[in-house]
């Protein structure tokens, strides 16, 4: 973690693949599980969606094995994410209806602030912008109503995702200027808190583009 923080990723990569196999080598699941949830969050980061997910999906099964609950749900979330980004959609919100599902069932949907556990908004504002996409409008206007007004957290940078979706209907009425207005303080609240990010950044742009094509614009 420190020499990703420092830039030094290729030398990250390599204590994460010796921390992963001495993990092996003690048959600690848990570890391996958080570890390899570790490297799989820096491949996203890095826009590497595909080794991000085969590097999870080469393990899940070992997750039916385990008891840590909060762990499998991060490693679904990660899992989520890496499928989202990479514009899988269909499978995506299936990932992410799971993961409510367990974050209820668990309880878990109340106390993940300042854990490396999504936040229930989290996952809602990530299915609202697929049902948008799909062109299911009414659902995810309802659902960017109801996790503005519902009180819970948000993970600072997932909240962005709420004001891209809301310029993302700004567009959908027509309101062109709201609109760009909308999306430029998204960019800004990104460009203040999601350094390393930059993939997200460019999902907006290229999504928002799609849209404003689609509109006529």
């Amino acid at each position: 973690i420190s020499l990703t923080q420092e830039g030094k990723k290729e030398e990250a990569y390599e204590w994460y693949n010796k921390c992963r196999e001495l993990r092996k080598n003690m048959n600690e699941l848990s570890a391996i599980i958080k570890v390899t949830n570790g490297l799989a969050y820096e491949y996203l980061i890095d826009s590497n969606y595909e080794k991000a997910y085969d590097l999870i999906n080469g393990f899940i099964v070992d997750l039916l094995e385990s008891n840590d609950y909060p762990e499998i749900i991060i490693t679904l979330g990660n899992i989520g994410r890496a499928l989202f980004y990479a514009r899988n959609f269909d499978v995506a919100y299936e990932i992410f209806q799971e993961i409510i599902n367990l974050l209820i069932i668990f309880e878990l949907q109340d106390v993940s602030f300042n854990s490396f556990l999504p936040e229930y908004n989290d996952i809602v504002i990530y299915k609202s912008i697929i049902d948008f996409f799909r062109g299911e409008y009414t659902r995810a206007k309802m659902n960017l109503h109801n996790i503005t007004c519902n009180g819970k957290y948000f993970t600072p940078i997932e909240e962005i995702l709420k004001t891209f979706l809301m310029a993302c209907v700004e567009l959908q009425e027509k309101k062109l200027n709201s609109a760009i207005d909308v999306f430029e303080k998204g960019v800004k609240q990104f460009l203040d808190i999601g350094e390393n990010l930059d993939h997200r950044l460019v999902f907006f742009y290229y999504e928002f583009a799609i849209l404003l094509k689609k509109a006529g614009y």
